[in-house]
């Protein structure tokens, strides 16, 4: 590749591009002979670097970013359940299916978050559901009845949206108080997710339960921030006493940094799916 420039009498540079597609052979006075092929002139301000070649790596398209912007896709059980999905890039690795539960008002559109999430599920395998949350979700104090009718209703999208995702592939993911919502979906039954993780969440104690078929040997994981609110904090600590006290032997604790913001998603699903 060959560059020249010249200055215009307009003020702008002419920048020559010449393109040799390959060195021929030498002449017979042993100097080596090059030809140019093609001869490239475009014009650019002063100041203004052209773009230079690269190799090996083509520039992304419009289409291509089209193709690989996240798409939220909204859907509805036969109970008219509604919740979105959020699937992650093709790969030959089956990929996990992780419920997640924020329980917010807001959350009725989790695209602004689409990004983010799809960023996670490239990076480990995943895609995503997310139930969208009852009218008491958000209030931080549901009733227990209110719970179980949340907690059916999580299982309706889970099975309408699983497919053939085996249940040691899918985890069950609650931040704030869509975490009381995910405790009781797993107090009552858990041989459907291989794991519960809870993120800053509150926790209540069920009415009834746990059910004798839940499998006590099933990873639970609480988070809490390094400087929870109070009300986040004694969840944190009355769910790990009693899931301790039902005999669950792999419940473990996490202080993550609030400071991390957008990656803690990251942490909080890698520490829950582990990297596949």
């Amino acid at each position: 590749m060959l560059f020249d420039a010249s200055l215009n009498e307009d003020g702008t540079l002419t920048w020559r591009v010449g393109v040799i597609p390959a060195l021929q052979t030498m002449d017979p006075d042993h100097k080596w002979s090059i030809r140019v092929s093609t001869l490239v002139r475009r014009s650019y301000p002063q100041g203004v670097t052209p773009p230079q070649p690269t190799e090996g790596r083509a520039s992304e398209s419009d289409a291509d970013v089209k193709r690989t912007a996240p798409t939220l896709r909204r859907r509805t059980t036969h109970r008219g359940d509604v919740y979105h999905v959020l699937d992650a890039p093709r790969k030959a690795q089956e990929p996990s299916l992780v419920v997640y539960l924020q329980g917010r008002p807001a959350f009725d559109q989790p695209a602004p978050q689409a990004q983010t999430w799809a960023a996670v599920g490239r990076q480990l395998n995943c895609r995503f559901i997310f139930p969208a949350p009852g009218d008491d979700d958000h209030a931080g104090s549901p009733s227990h009845a209110d719970l179980l009718r949340r907690a059916d209703a999580v299982r309706r999208c889970v099975a309408a949206e699983q497919g053939s995702t085996r249940p040691s592939r899918v985890y069950l993911l609650g931040w704030n108080t869509g975490a009381l919502v995910a405790h009781a979906v797993w107090q009552r039954d858990n041989r459907e997710f291989a794991a519960l993780a809870a993120w800053s969440g509150y926790f209540r104690e069920p009415a009834e339960g746990p059910e004798k078929t839940s499998d006590r040997d099933k990873r639970i994981l609480l988070f809490a921030e390094s400087s929870p609110s109070p009300g986040i904090s004694q969840s944190t600590a009355r769910a790990l006493a009693w899931y301790k006290s039902k005999g669950y032997t792999a419940v473990k604790r996490f202080t993550i940094d609030a400071d991390l913001q957008e990656k803690v998603r990251q942490m909080v699903v890698e520490k829950l799916v582990g990297r596949q």
